[in-house]
């Protein structure tokens, strides 16, 4: 690893943008993830939540007081490594939390700690658009896949998408050929390993 970071090819850090630059483009990323991100300080309290984690607090599933979720803040500060926690909702299952250990000074906000949070209910987004660009699939091949993704079997994604089942399989047949998968649980798995899905706006 040393040496592919000391790599002449690849960019040096901070060499064309400023670090306010560079921490604006940064939150803005994590802004737009489809993933619920927060910010808290040591002592556990939270003071800044990204669009998909206030559609959680919204909805009334997270509560940035939450007690459980203080004291996991306050722990990892306190020990400097992260932790994790299933946080119970009124309805549905867990949320599943974890809390990254806090930064190092060296990334200029010493202390700061990183929460994320998931939704296990909620569906997985695909996009079948993605998915065709990745694995070179056709249209109907990529909407096929992507209803396997989201985790239909074949005969529930045939019916969704108003294909024949015999259609379907030959559709499967040809993704797994060019995907390399040898069965549809191994073809899930790499149509999972795509780039984080970005939000487009507060409404998406």
């Amino acid at each position: 690893m040393p040496g592919l970071l000391a790599d002449a090819r690849l960019p040096l850090p901070a060499t064309q943008l400023s670090s306010d630059d560079l921490s604006r483009a940064a939150l803005g990323t994590l802004e737009r993830l489809d993933c619920g991100w927060m910010a808290a300080e040591p002592g556990g309290r939270i003071f800044h939540m990204n669009t998909a984690a206030r559609r959680m607090a919204v909805r009334g599933w997270l509560d940035p007081c939450n007690s459980g979720l203080r004291a996991l803040i306050r722990d990892a500060a306190a020990t400097g490594v992260g932790a994790d926690m299933a946080l119970p909702r009124r309805s549905g299952r867990p949320l599943a939390i974890s809390v990254l250990p806090p930064l190092e000074p060296a990334f200029g906000a010493a202390g700061l700690l990183i929460i994320l949070a998931s939704d296990p209910d909620e569906p997985p987004k695909i996009d079948a658009r993605r998915i065709a660009v990745y694995w070179k699939l056709t249209r109907a091949e990529s909407a096929l896949a992507a209803e396997l993704a989201r985790g239909l079997d074949l005969a529930a994604a045939a019916k969704l998408l108003r294909v024949t089942r015999i259609t379907a399989r030959n559709h499967l047949r040809s993704i797994l050929q060019k995907t390399g998968a040898h069965r549809q649980s191994e073809l899930v798995r790499l149509l999972m390993t795509a780039p984080p899905r970005l939000l487009r706006n507060d409404t998406e």
